[in-house]
């Protein structure tokens, strides 16, 4: 029954079917969104250990992030799985392996519990398998009462808080970096305008230039003479000022190191956290307010938040420089081209903080992408060097945001240094 200011859900349509999650093998589960979408595919297939335990552990998994289960989001399944790699791996190597979960006794469970160190990550481990225990079926009913013992509480982590200072120099580095990305996109952008509307006389510079911009929307990058070893020809070289990403396809693009800026700024500006800004679509946008205030409504999705508070809407109010729906209209610009070329790629995409890759990675020969990698993995079934696309799609040169891949978080002091290391260094070598 629908609250004070609430709606009635949406029910499916008659006849609807929830599409399977589990392959025929029984080995490739499927996580779907509770909004529609995949959260990820997770193959349990090249695991090590038998047949039929794989198989087990795979229905279990798929119980446990299913309608039911309590794994909802992609970062949790993809954790648990490598989580079950590494206790698959131990059971494996034991000199009497188990062949299925009955053989799974609980001297084998104090043994693995016994093995994993005293830590934060330890106790992670612990606690993602014995979830995952409690959804398979044969697992001895001794060993699932030892498996949900009490886990004793480790020592409390130290975290040392930034000063004042210290988030204001973080907040400074972080925007230097995006406004200069932001200027660099902006003039780009004005400039293949003008070539569009034939403002420039042919074979001059300026219009090479305006070439270079159009390959490098439809292609993602500018035109190359040789694809394998990305080698940009002499004469596109020349007008460009160079080969750098700064001088090719960063001129409409985002790096890895302005995402993160990117990233860093929102969090300090609205407290936005990873998870949040990692599922944050294109805010929609009203400019009926007034004639010089626009108002972007933004979705904010907190997934461990009770049902009815886990979706909620800001509105950022873009009232003039420094107010925080400028900075939003800002990073909607600076990305507006990359969505642009997923779009004609025939991926299309609504995710805010979008950007593109340097390599393409191994087995991929193509830059831009390619069948060489499998729809639809978001970086589980293989893996790339750097992020992972969150939808469907292949995986290529042009991503989705899930940031650094080795950062727990936005704003911790691991890869707040990082960031101002690199426009540090980005800084010394112009």
């Amino acid at each position: 029954m629908p609250g004070r200011h609430g709606r009635t859900a949406a029910l499916p349509s008659p006849g609807f079917e929830r599409p399977a999650s589990l392959d025929e093998t029984g080995l490739v589960v499927t996580v779907h969104g509770e909004s529609g979408g995949t959260e990820g595919v997770f193959d349990f297939t090249p695991m090590p250990g038998a047949l039929a335990l794989r198989r087990e552990t795979a229905a279990g998994f798929d119980r446990k992030s299913g309608p039911s289960g309590t794994w909802r989001a992609r970062a949790t399944c993809k954790t648990a799985h490598r989580n079950i790699r590494v206790f698959l791996g131990w059971l494996a190597a034991r000199e009497d392996p188990p062949a299925t979960a009955a053989e799974i006794t609980p001297a084998v469970w104090a043994a693995w519990r016994m093995s994993l160190p005293n830590s934060p990550e330890g106790r992670l481990t612990i606690t993602s398998i014995r979830g995952l225990m409690r959804e398979m079926t044969g697992l001895p009913e001794e060993t699932r009462k030892l498996a949900d013992r009490r886990i004793p509480v480790g020592p409390p982590a130290k975290e040392e808080s930034y000063s004042y200072q210290e988030l204001a120099d973080l907040r400074s580095t972080a925007a230097r970096t995006f406004n200069t990305a932001l200027v660099r996109i902006r003039g780009n952008r004005e400039h293949l305008r003008r070539w569009y509307a034939g403002e420039f006389a042919e074979q001059t510079d300026d219009w090479v230039i305006g070439e270079a911009l159009d390959c490098l929307v439809r292609t993602g990058d500018v035109p190359l003479y040789d694809r394998n070893s990305r080698t940009v020809g002499k004469s596109f070289r020349r007008v460009l000022g160079g080969s750098r990403p700064e001088h090719t396809w960063g001129r409409l693009y985002l790096s890895q190191t302005e995402a993160f800026a990117t990233a860093v700024l929102l969090t300090a500006s609205e407290g936005w956290n990873r998870s949040v800004l990692d599922q944050m679509q294109v805010p929609e946008h009203d400019p009926a307010a007034a004639d010089d205030v626009d108002i972007y409504m933004v979705e904010i999705h907190k997934r461990r938040r009770p049902v009815r508070l886990r979706y909620t809407t800001n509105n950022l109010l873009d009232s003039g420089p420094g107010s925080p729906g400028r900075l939003l209209a800002q990073v909607i610009e600076a990305t507006e081209m990359t969505r642009q070329y997923l779009e004609l790629q025939g991926r299309p995409s609504s995710r805010l903080l979008v950007w593109r890759r340097a390599h393409p990675g191994a087995g991929r020969s193509d830059p831009l992408g390619g069948d060489a990698v499998p729809a639809d993995e978001r970086g589980v079934v293989g893996d790339g060097p750097l992020v992972v696309v969150p939808q469907a799609g292949e995986r290529g040169a042009v991503h989705e945001s899930s940031f650094l891949r080795r950062s727990r978080s936005i704003m911790t002091r691991s890869a707040s240094v990082a960031l101002v290391r690199a426009a540090a260094c980005s800084a010394a070598v112009v």
